[in-house]
């Protein structure tokens, strides 16, 4: 399990997409997405992401999905995975097949979140 914490805060009304940013969702809920910073592991082993689940604050969770970013280096370009809903027992996202790296970062969107503070991602141990 790999909880990233919160990168960019991104939001449709207007706000800039800056790093370290503090943003207040006050009044009509905005669409908007919390991006992580990019997580690896010490032992230099890819990853697969099995399955992720938001912390979001919503009265909506059909209006949230989810997104992995994964690289097999550190100065290649991010490939993200397509945009999963989450499944409405579990509250979690999955994907098929699960996206696997070196380097690996989550993007969580929602149209009416009152709060988005990142993901928690489920992970297995990927090939070399």
């Amino acid at each position: 399990m790999l909880l990233l914490p919160l990168m960019n805060l991104g939001f449709a009304a207007g706000f800039p997409r800056v790093p370290h940013q503090l943003g207040y969702l006050n009044g009509a809920t905005l669409a908007g997405y919390c991006e992580t910073y990019d997580g690896a592991f010490l032992d230099g082993r890819v990853r697969d992401v099995v399955e992720g689940q938001p912390n979001v604050v919503t009265n909506d969770d059909a209006g949230t999905t989810m997104r992995v970013g994964v690289k097999q280096t550190n100065d290649a370009d991010t490939t993200y995975s397509t945009d999963s809903g989450l499944d409405p027992f579990t509250g979690r996202a999955t994907w098929d097949p699960p996206p696997s790296g070196r380097f690996i970062r989550a993007r969580v969107t929602n149209d009416a979140a009152t709060a988005l503070n990142g993901c928690t991602l489920f992970l297995e141990m990927g090939g070399v």
